[in-house]
């Protein structure tokens, strides 16, 4: 890692963040509180057009990022549960297909999820009847 006194961190407000990898371009960055962030993220409308075909371009098929993500969101379904019990309510932003809502709401959580990719949206209704919202999650009502 390399430092680099470009940016500021978006939770705490500090500068003076390292920067922790760079992946297509995109330098993310790493706080001394924790956080990871994209230095310069994009645009919303650039986010728009990146997702609809994101999951595609990075896992291939629906079921090679199912196949993928799996492992983590099972990880992380059984730590928030070790955490909270009994379930209570979960909003998932940036849910893709909604494996991890499923997991969740198998759990006995009420779940709710938004995707800004309609294709992937749309995977979560048919495969798993949740109820995801399209868009972006600062538009939404």
């Amino acid at each position: 890692m390399t430092k680099d006194n470009g940016s500021r961190c978006l939770l705490c407000g500090r500068s003076a963040a390292m920067v922790s990898y760079v992946k297509a371009g995109c330098r993310y960055r790493r706080c001394r509180c924790g956080t990871l962030y994209q230095e310069h993220p994009p645009t919303p409308a650039q986010l728009r057009h990146l997702y609809q075909s994101y999951h595609e371009k990075e896992y291939g098929t629906a079921d090679d990022y199912r196949s993928a993500m799996e492992p983590f969101f099972r990880s992380a379904a059984t730590a928030i549960g070790r955490r909270r019990n009994p379930p209570g309510r979960l909003l998932d932003v940036g849910c893709a297909d909604g494996l991890f809502l499923k997991m969740m709401r198998d759990r006995g959580w009420d779940v709710a999820g938004c995707e800004l990719s309609e294709s992937a949206a749309g995977e979560g209704k048919k495969l798993f009847g949740l109820d995801i919202l399209c868009g972006d999650f600062n538009d939404l009502e």
